[in-house]
């Protein structure tokens, strides 16, 4: 029997964790390629990424209660062989609908490994050192936002596109080493079985609410075809997802057990992580836009005006592991918040359209101050008080939170500077306004751009707000409570 290795556990984990986050942002910087070698059109284009997104937001509470039923090595070790043998077979995609399938085929390995990360890191660390572990895995996926395109960008030019994913199969190799080296074998869990009722609701539901997001833009939120529109869709979806709620109460084997949403910090922590996840890429998104369209930077430059934010994120994770085992979860996440919320306040009143990339630098290292220190304290508050038997479920379900918040983000920014691009542009502009900016001058581009810049940054500074009092609305846990004693001690 594999004994535990806490050390080896956590890289297998990182790995895991590197791996999804890097797949994720490196492919957007092949788009060009991606079109030149599969004669891929924008929508295809827009279908390599989203289906790995959508199938990753809508499986991963099943993949998440799998880890429960089989076990979190099997589980995990069965999502990295599907997320890698998915990733090998890109070699021999030569046409862009077997890409959009084989990164749907990611999205699903995706789905079993990151809910089994979190659930392997809380199986192998005594609960006194979670912070520090949790802090960890915040910080590799820091370094894998930051790395994504430049590491995607030197692949594509020196070897290709194909490259991007050929890399995570040495990787996904070493992770099944590590995996079997340092995580203990799976203890029998007993007779359960899959709440398949829960399943078909739960992904109907979930596909319905994330594809009405995700391509509401593409038919101006309206009608898709024959009686069919998009509000339709999002509603059915809804519908859904309120009958799978209903399915759950009372069933034995319910796919999101009873017990996690009776837990006030399971389910206020959950809430923290949507509207933390909503503000974030409601930041970074049209800020990434402003810098090239308002002050004509190209890619490379606006990537390295925001390149400050993450990495002092990735530094500050590590720290706040720390800071969750001494003090508590609790305060350190309200204070990553409040620095969070105050950093993107201050960009959203500086970015003006003579504002210079330095100008925007104090806000930028305010956030990553911030996100460095509430992403680690939220994983850990949401998994302290969960049963060993749920905690796949519960990883599940607090990965499809912050998941749904981003797609629930792009969608809400997409239409809000939409809308606010249109209404900035002359009168004559309006439903032409992508064409209208294309042929404005710098100055032109730059005013419109900053107009529809800070009512979006402020609608995430509306979020966190919410996260804030979810935060403040979490019971003490046994850090906090002690916290006066050890003072007095001291």
């Amino acid at each position: 029997m594999t004994r535990s290795n806490p050390p080896v556990a956590l890289a297998a984990a990182g790995t895991a964790t590197f791996l999804t986050m890097l797949d994720a942002t490196a492919v957007s910087i092949a788009a060009p390629r991606l079109t030149e070698d599969l004669g891929a059109s924008l929508d295809e284009l827009m279908w390599v990424f989203n289906a790995y997104v959508l199938v990753l937001a809508v499986t991963l509470i099943t993949g998440g209660r799998l880890g429960d039923l089989l076990g979190a090595r099997r589980t995990f070790l069965t999502g990295l062989a599907i997320f890698t043998v998915a990733s090998g077979l890109v070699w021999f995609a030569a046409a862009p609908l077997a890409l959009i399938v084989l990164r749907a085929v990611q999205g699903l390995g995706a789905a079993l490994l990151m809910p089994q990360a979190i659930v392997i890191v809380g199986m192998v660390y005594p609960r006194e050192r979670l912070g520090a572990a949790f802090g960890v895995l915040s910080s590799l996926a820091g370094v894998a936002s930051v790395l994504g395109p430049t590491v995607g960008g030197v692949l594509v030019t020196t070897l290709g596109w194909k490259w991007i994913f050929l890399v995570n199969v040495p990787a996904g190799v070493l992770g099944a080493v590590l995996t079997l080296a340092g995580v203990p074998r799976d203890v029998p869990p007993g007779r359960r079985r899959l709440d398949l009722r829960g399943v078909l609701l739960c992904f109907s539901g979930l596909f319905l609410v994330s594809y009405g997001l995700i391509e509401g833009q593409r038919y101006d939120w309206g009608r898709i075809g024959s009686f069919v529109s998009v509000p339709l869709v999002i509603a059915a979806g809804l519908v859904l997802l309120a009958a799978f709620g209903v399915s759950q109460r009372g069933r034995p084997h319910a796919l999101v057990p009873p017990s996690l949403l009776r837990d006030r910090a399971f389910v206020m922590t959950n809430l923290v992580a949507g509207f933390t996840a909503f503000a974030l890429l409601g930041f970074y998104l049209p800020l990434t836009l402003y810098l090239q369209f308002a002050r004509g930077m190209p890619a490379d430059r606006a990537g390295l005006a925001l390149a400050a934010m993450p990495l002092v994120s990735m530094v500050t994770a590590l720290v706040a592991g720390r800071l969750v085992d001494r003090i508590g979860g609790k305060r350190v996440l309200m204070a990553g918040l409040a620095a969070f919320t105050a950093g993107l306040a201050a960009t959203a009143l500086v970015a003006g359209s003579g504002t210079s990339a330095w100008a925007l630098q104090p806000g930028l290292l305010v956030i990553g101050l911030g996100t460095g220190l509430t992403f680690p304290p939220m994983t850990t508050l949401a998994m302290r008080d969960v049963p060993h038997g749920a905690a796949g479920a519960a990883a599940g379900v607090f990965n499809s939170t912050r998941h749904l918040g981003n797609v629930m983000s792009a969608a809400a920014v997409g239409a809000l500077l939409q809308n606010r691009i249109a209404a900035a542009l002359p009168r004559e502009g309006g439903g032409r306004w992508r064409a209208a900016i294309e042929a404005a001058d710098l100055d032109g581009r730059s005013r419109t751009y900053t107009e529809a810049l800070r009512p979006t940054l402020l609608l995430s500074v509306a979020l966190l707000a919410a996260a804030l009092a979810c935060a403040a609305a979490l019971p003490p846990g046994r850090r906090e409570r002690a916290a006066p004693e050890l003072a007095r001690r001291a």
